[in-house]
């Protein structure tokens, strides 16, 4: 406890001789200080006075060096004076920098050209104040020995009790060896204290330096992944730069694509605002490169109803509202004002969340298309104004013509069964033949206005192709041997089924036979039916008089014939063969021709064996009524025998013809056979059939001014006891679909104008049969 109490009191003497001594050296401070003070203002005494006995009129600087001049300021101001130059400037201040008890002036002297080259120097000592400064300088020099000596023995009083432990402290914390401090550890002073904190500070250092060791290594650890990382770094960042310089090729690769690209290509954000436009786009638009960038698709490119139309679409669909609309086109407007029309093809895309991120679109200009399109309707509408005169025409021409036909074919088919003159038989039989050659004539003009029209209906049926071909072979053999040369027919010994439509074959089988036969005259006709592969061939071969090389290609052109012009030797409209090469090639197949002048001519057509399904549903709707008017003679007696076993009570016929002619002809037709009755109009046909009951109705279509026999048949059938009763539609209204409408507008059957006593009278027999 002493120990500590020692301790402390000689602590607190210490520090009392250190405030007693800096007590002492700041009041010496303060008394220098003011020393110092009175000397500066004993400088500035000294300078005013020096200047107040400076002479008046100084005009130069030989005045003032004037020794009198001098001498007599000296006196007046009890100072030392020195004229002193510029290089002696500096070693006066310096002289005089330390010596606080000299009293200085130093004033500057100018010559005429306001130049300082000289400088009075005026000095005077005070011998109090020097004293003084020397006094202090002494007492400096005490005060620094008398705390000297105190120092000196405070320390040799407590080196024992302080430093002695402080010094082995330090000494342990500056070597770093902690076993220094035993001597201290087990001390209870404030040393032993303090040792067992060093002592613990060792041990924490240890343990610091332990983890610090630890931890260098892990940073050595970390050091070395972070270098291999920097290196990964930066390999990484070495392939995607690579990757970069890739990518930036491929975009501009891309971006040359695109505007190499003919069409316009655009990509829009959510917003409509355009990301990319190609150069293409540009140019339609008429902005110059990167001006479209940035700016709203729809707002820019868009006017009026149509901005908006077009905008809210597009928002629509990337909200989710409506599903993406691929295609649509729209007219935009250019820079210039100008009106385009697009057709544009849209791609939406996505983005990770599946959730709509813009649109790429691709448009093709199609303004000029636009335009030929309307120009192309204009067209076609004029096309088909000009088709639908045709077709008016035609059906005119063809009634008109059918309808005298009748009298014509009618009345000379008459006198050629009951004439005995043979003279009037024979002109009977010209006009006849007159009368067939002008209906043959108007049935393939009409033919080949359907083709042209493409209105055809092929009708395929499974054929026995041998006994087709002998059947038209046989009906030619009468004309082969009026003209004295032989008909050969040669086909295979096993039947050649088909699928194909046999009244377009049978036409082609008949045109290419009576070609044969009408310019042969001597030798004769092969017909061959042969099979190759899935295709059947029919060669017509004959020893005519041949076609010139130079015409080959002539004979299948409409309205064209090997001899023309005013010295054509043959007879013809030029249209059979044209017809002919249009019916095989509509079945699938092809004609061929070779011939030798003078040597004859071969027409060879090959056609499949089994035609294609997809051609069921086109073709020639071919009319039963508008082949060949030939007479068969053992049919119509046939017909006749039939007729007069089966009518021994005549049935009732009801024949509506507006046409006198027509009515006569039908009337001698019919008169052995059935009870005929006629009405020259509608209205007196259905006087007719009020209170009685007719069997047959045959119905005129076109009856004059009045009503017509589609609105008869109608009243008719709305009568009692004529639902049922059969109406033949008896028409020269022989065109494409008139059949077919004339059917499902409550007719039973029909006919065509002109029609023979045979045909007339077989139809006849055969709805009474049906019935």
């Amino acid at each position: 406890m002493f120990h500590k109490i020692e301790n402390r009191l000689t602590i607190l003497i210490a520090i009392v001789l250190l405030a007693f001594a800096g007590t002492i050296i700041y009041l010496k401070i303060n008394e220098h200080n003011l020393i110092l003070l009175i000397s500066e203002e004993s400088n500035s005494a000294l300078k005013i006075s020096i200047t107040n006995n400076l002479p008046s009129s100084l005009n130069s600087e030989t005045e003032i060096i004037d020794d009198e001049v001098i001498s007599q300021i000296s006196k007046a101001t009890n100072s030392e004076i020195t004229i002193i130059n510029t290089e002696e400037k500096e070693s006066v201040l310096k002289y005089i920098s330390d010596k606080p008890f000299v009293s200085y002036a130093l004033i500057e002297l100018k010559d005429k050209n306001e130049t300082t080259k000289k400088y009075l120097f005026a000095k005077k000592e005070s011998i109090a104040i020097k004293q003084k400064y020397d006094s202090i300088k002494k007492e400096y020099s005490t005060l620094v020995l008398i705390f000297l000596l105190f120092a000196l023995t405070i320390t040799a009083a407590l080196f024992l009790q302080i430093v002695r432990p402080i010094s082995t402290i330090i000494g342990s914390f500056v070597s770093n060896k902690p076993e220094r401090l035993k001597k201290l550890l087990n001390k209870k002073s404030e040393y032993g204290v303090f040792a067992n904190l060093i002592k613990d500070f060792f041990d924490q250092k240890k343990n610091l330096e332990e983890e610090i060791k630890v931890r260098k290594i892990t940073q050595e650890e970390l050091e070395t992944l972070n270098d291999e990382l920097e290196k990964r770094v930066e390999d990484r960042t070495e392939e995607l730069a690579v990757t970069n310089l890739e990518l930036q090729k491929e975009r501009d690769q891309t971006k040359q694509y695109l505007d190499i690209a003919g069409t316009i290509i655009a990509l829009l954000d959510c917003d409509g605002y355009i990301h990319l436009i190609n150069k293409k786009g540009d140019e339609v638009l008429g902005y110059k490169s990167g001006e479209l960038n940035g700016k709203n698709w729809y707002d820019t490119c868009f006017s009026g109803i149509n901005k908006n139309k077009y905008k809210q679409l597009h928002l629509d669909v990337i909200r989710g509202k409506i599903p993406p609309v691929e295609y649509f086109i729209g007219e935009v407007i250019t820079k210039a004002k100008e009106t385009r029309t697009l057709i544009f093809h849209n791609t939406y895309l996505k983005d990770a969340d599946y959730i709509y991120s813009g649109v790429l679109f691709s448009a093709e200009d199609i303004t000029e298309l636009k335009v030929k399109e309307k120009e192309l309707i204009e067209s076609k509408e004029k096309a088909d104004e000009s088709n639908k005169l045709k077709s008016t025409f035609l059906a005119n021409m063809s009634h008109e013509l059918r309808t005298p036909m009748i009298g014509i074919l009618g009345y000379s088919d008459l006198l050629i069964s009951e004439v005995e003159n043979d003279n009037h038989k024979k002109m009977a039989q010209a006009i006849h033949d007159s009368g067939q050659r002008l209906i043959d004539t108007l049935n393939l003009i009409l033919d080949l206005s359907r083709l042209e029209a493409n209105k055809h209906n092929i009708d395929y049926q499974i054929v026995n192709l041998n006994e087709l071909v002998r059947n038209v072979t046989f009906h030619f053999e009468a004309a082969a041997g009026r003209k004295k040369l032989f008909l050969k027919l040669s086909i295979p010994s096993y039947d050649v089924i088909a699928k194909t439509d046999p009244r377009m074959l049978r036409d082609v089988m008949n045109n290419l036979i009576n070609n044969a036969l009408k310019f042969t005259n001597e030798g004769g006709v092969f017909v061959t039916l042969e099979v190759f592969h899935r295709n059947f061939i029919i060669n017509i071969k004959d020893t005519g008089i041949g076609i010139p090389k130079d015409s080959i290609d002539l004979i299948f052109e409409e309205f064209r014939q090997v001899s023309e012009g005013l010295g054509r030797g043959f007879q013809g409209t030029g249209l059979g063969l044209t017809i002919c090469k249009k019916y095989v090639e509509l079945l699938g197949g092809q004609i061929s021709v070779k011939s030798t002048p003078k040597k004859g001519s071969e027409f060879s057509f090959q056609i499949p064996l089994i035609s294609d399904g997809h051609l069921e549903d086109s073709s020639i709707e071919m009319d039963e009524n508008n082949k060949s008017f030939a007479t068969n003679t053992k049919d119509e007696q046939k017909s006749l025998n039939i007729e007069s076993k089966e009518n021994k009570e005549k049935k009732k016929i009801l024949v509506v013809e507006d046409d006198s002619t027509s009515r006569d002809v039908i009337y001698l037709f019919l008169k052995n056979l059935y009870e005929v009755s006629f009405a020259e109009d509608g209205e007196k046909a259905l006087k007719s059939i009020d209170g009685k009951q007719f069997d047959l109705i045959i119905m005129d279509i076109n009856l004059g001014s009045g009503i017509n026999g589609i609105e008869v048949t109608d009243t008719i059938r709305k009568t009692n006891g004529y639902k049922t009763t059969p109406i033949i539609a008896a028409t020269a209204f022989a065109m494409l679909g008139d059949r077919e409408k004339f059917l499902t507008q409550g007719f039973d059957h029909y006919i065509s104008k002109p029609y023979l006593k045979p045909q007339l009278i077989k139809l006849i027999s055969d709805v009474f049969n049906s019935n």
